[in-house]
């Protein structure tokens, strides 16, 4: 028997004006890092792991898979089980952050363990924003990740 696992992204933004307005939304599937299958490894064989913990956005682009950075961070969040991080059981792991105050043109995301400056990421996308959103501080873009795997 030859089964084969896989792990699939997709993310789903948002960009709402201070009254609420929807502004601009988007969605793509995104790249699965190198550091995720380490996670699964890990797993296995010590029990021990490092859930997702922060969304970062950013401003560069073209991160590959071995990247355990964004090319250039602009804010992050902290997310966790029960405040933005929800487990879907067999049918995968869902992520949503909000980032408000920021004033920038947003073309990437990626998700953490170990926060931000931790040295590992998990997701990256940075085709989702086509060429960019722009955001003004009194904007709030909404990211959702969706998680799944068969």
């Amino acid at each position: 028997m030859n089964d084969k696992f896989n792990i699939i992204g997709h993310i789903k933004w948002e960009l709402h004006d201070k009254d609420g307005n929807l502004k601009d939304w988007g969605e793509h599937s995104n790249q699965v890092q190198h550091d995720v299958m380490n996670y699964f490894s890990d797993m296995l064989v010590s029990g021990t792991v490092n859930t997702i913990d922060e969304m970062a956005i950013g401003s560069g682009s073209g991160q590959t898979a071995s990247a355990t950075a964004l090319a250039s961070h602009v804010s992050h969040e902290a997310i966790s089980s029960g405040s933005g991080l929800t487990d879907k059981g067999t049918d995968g792991v869902e992520a949503q952050a909000s980032f408000t105050n920021v004033a920038a043109t947003i073309t990437e995301a990626g998700l953490f363990p170990d926060g931000y400056a931790g040295g590992k990421m998990y997701f990256y996308n940075d085709s989702a924003f086509g060429s960019g959103v722009t955001l003004q501080t009194s904007d709030t873009l909404t990211i959702t990740w969706s998680i799944s795997w068969s």
